[in-house]
């Protein structure tokens, strides 16, 4: 059982939690899965870019964005504290 946020927060950064899916060279992608004992998965998209006005450059920042798995849907972009929280009611 996580007891608070700050190891929730560790639980999710941790690699090692996180099983690689998808791993897409070509696009400097990598998509990984965690899923949670209640059956909830999130993905994490580990991506190599940068953005400059509407134009994206691939290989220069690490960005990771997380996703949630709702049913056969795949929701927007969630951030960490939307994460936290969702740790929270996983028993």
């Amino acid at each position: 059982m996580l007891k608070n946020n700050n190891e929730r927060k560790e639980f999710i950064l941790n690699d090692s939690n996180w099983k690689v899916i998808h791993d897409l060279p070509d696009i400097a992608t990598t998509i990984s899965q965690l899923e949670l004992p209640d059956g909830t998965r999130i993905l994490k998209y580990d991506i190599k870019e940068e953005r400059v006005g509407e134009t994206y450059y691939i290989g220069v920042h690490d960005i990771t964005r997380y996703r949630v798995v709702l049913s056969d849907h795949v929701s927007n972009e969630v951030s960490m504290s939307y994460l936290i929280d969702l740790l929270k009611k996983v028993k």
